[in-house]
């Protein structure tokens, strides 16, 4: 396998549970959509407490325990990845994924690849439309890294899913947090801001 294609792979593999996430979510039965927004509500009521996610060197804030999800490695990802660890939290059009690969070689953990793929794949979501992406480059504890922000209109629910992405990366390993929503009052807002400013490494 070429670079290209490694690149890709690890571009494809990195968003994989999140695109899996959003086509489950459009599939909600519309039945139950004012039983969720319900839930959601009230998740959101609730103060956010600091979890650690001590197999990916994380801690964020959530209004939820985020639970420790199956990596999903197959031969070819092994080939690329040594190592790969998620944590996971959903709730109706709300979730929150956090995940670590370690590659192998160095300069495998390409922001501006990953970030496309990202893009592209909620972009080509069935369901989504009219998408928009903003991203800028940063650093995070002294680390290359890169925020997206970004919005889709969820066209079946009348709803406009947000979406907010962290990533960065250290040599060979590469984290990735990203948290979906559905864009309402303005106490989800700043929930989603304490979110995305809880995250934190776990110092050794």
């Amino acid at each position: 396998m070429d670079r290209n294609s490694k690149l890709m792979l690890v571009g494809i593999l990195l968003v994989i549970a999140f695109t899996v996430f959003i086509y489950y979510r459009l599939n909600v039965s519309k039945n139950s959509m004012n039983n969720i927004d319900q839930k959601t509500e009230q998740l959101f009521s609730k103060e956010l407490k600091t979890y650690s996610l001590e197999n990916i060197g994380l801690k964020i804030k959530s209004p939820a325990p985020l639970k420790e999800l199956d990596s999903g490695l197959n031969a070819k990802s092994e080939a690329v990845i040594e190592s790969f660890g998620a944590y996971g939290y959903n709730m109706g059009f709300f979730s929150i994924r956090a995940s670590k690969a370690v590659f192998r070689q160095e300069g495998m953990a390409s922001l501006p690849r990953i970030k496309d793929s990202l893009i592209q794949q909620i972009s080509g979501v069935q369901g989504i439309s009219a998408p928009e992406f903003s991203y800028e480059r940063t650093t995070f504890s002294g680390l290359q890294a890169m925020r997206i922000s970004g919005k889709a209109d969820i066209d079946d629910y009348k709803k406009q899913l947000g979406v907010r992405s962290l990533l960065f990366v250290d040599n060979k390993t590469f984290w990735q947090v990203v948290v979906t929503y559905a864009k309402a009052d303005k106490n989800v807002a700043d929930k989603i801001n304490e979110i995305m400013d809880s995250i934190e490494l776990i110092k050794k």
